[in-house]
């Protein structure tokens, strides 16, 4: 079983400015960018358009969410993966929040 799904809170928004969420997985992590430091990757997308301040949670539904799964984000700002905030694993799925401004096509990584 796979999915993706994105909850906003504390978020602004702009009147008539749609918002948008698109989530995909991906094979690997881009090129050039450093290692995440987690065993048996799987990779994610994730870009929210239409607001700015507040948190997201991400929660990724994988075969390969396991005990001991983590979650982390490729900061494009500092080219670093950093940990998510406030994870929670539940079954199989793991969830985690982010500043709504880092997920612009931001990739995700889960992992052990």
């Amino acid at each position: 079983m796979h999915g993706i799904l994105v909850s906003i809170s504390g978020a602004t928004t702009t009147q008539g400015v749609p918002i948008t969420v698109n989530a995909q997985f991906r094979d690997k992590p881009p090129t050039g960018t450093p290692d995440h430091g987690l065993n048996g990757p799987t990779f994610f997308d994730v870009k929210v358009t239409g607001i700015s301040g507040g948190s997201v949670t991400v929660s990724i539904t994988h075969d390969n969410v396991v005990r001991g799964t983590k979650v982390k984000y490729l900061d494009k700002d500092t080219g670093k993966w950093e940990w998510m905030k406030t994870p929670v694993l539940s079954g199989g799925t793991i969830s985690g929040s982010v500043d709504v401004g880092k997920l612009r096509w931001t990739p995700i990584v889960i992992g052990t």
